[in-house]
């Protein structure tokens, strides 16, 4: 049985902890999810739960790009319908 991503393709890193704001992983276990071994992805999906909850960001509204997303606006836009 393959083990889902906890992603939920927010894909910021919060500078300070380091931390997807999404889904709460480091980018090495984003990066390297695809190759971990179903026990390591256990294990990271177990950790999440003690991991500080991530930070809503003033600019992080629907249909607002983000300041690192460089998409023009109608393409944001169109991806929340």
């Amino acid at each position: 049985m393959a083990i889902e991503s906890p992603c939920t393709l927010v894909c910021t890193i919060d500078p300070a902890t380091g931390l997807c704001l999404g889904c709460r992983r480091t980018i090495d276990e984003i990066a390297g999810w695809a190759s971990f071994a179903p026990d390591r992805r256990r294990a990271i999906l177990a950790d999440l739960a003690e991991r500080p909850a991530p930070q809503e960001r003033p600019d992080a509204r629907p249909g607002k790009p983000s300041k690192q997303d460089p998409r023009p606006r109608s393409a944001v836009k169109a991806d929340a319908s």
